[in-house]
């Protein structure tokens, strides 16, 4: 597909752990923060301290999405690929680890630009949580948890982990 603009909202680890299949003539259209995490994943804290409930969860992922639309490293990037649409028309693309955080925000951002109803925004968000992809992380989040914390994770707790609720991204059009 001809993609006008490539979005990658990874940090470097990620992209070079799972590379992206496009071409290398496409560079020219990828907005990227390219930076390297500078600590672990914030998630991790929770798994690591076994202090993973329906509650930090979901005190995590709103304070998440409250920061995002503003975080350093994401606000130029979103910005970049909001004016790029803009300017230059065509398809995005959009690289993230799970595509529902960092992924749901700035297509919230793009549907919002384009008028799209805020009911029909948040719909669209809830979608994320029913991706046979996202569903797919489960299993490699689980052994992640037991090889590096020494934490068992429920099935539970995973889906706290994928899951999204409306109240996170209406929690960062909240904060804009």
């Amino acid at each position: 597909l001809d993609f006008s603009v490539i979005a990658d909202l990874r940090y470097l680890d990620e992209q070079q752990s799972h590379r992206s299949p496009c071409p290398e003539h496409y560079a020219v259209r990828i907005v990227s923060h390219g930076s390297n995490r500078e600590a672990e994943a914030p998630h991790e804290a929770l798994v690591r301290e076994g202090r993973l409930n329906r509650q930090t969860v979901m005190e995590f992922y709103l304070e998440l999405n409250r920061e995002l639309p503003f975080d350093p490293l994401y606000r130029p990037v979103f910005s970049q690929a909001i004016q790029r649409l803009a300017s230059d028309g065509g398809r995005i693309l959009v690289h993230c680890a799970a595509g529902k955080d960092r992924t749901g925000v700035l297509a919230a951002l793009i549907l919002h630009c384009l008028g799209v109803p805020r009911e029909a925004i948040v719909s669209e968000y809830l979608l994320s949580a029913r991706q046979a992809s996202l569903m797919a992380l489960a299993g490699p989040l689980q052994a992640s948890a037991k090889q590096r914390h020494g934490q068992v994770l429920s099935d539970d707790a995973v889906m706290m982990l994928l899951g999204v609720e409306a109240t996170y991204i209406e929690a960062a059009f909240a904060s804009i």
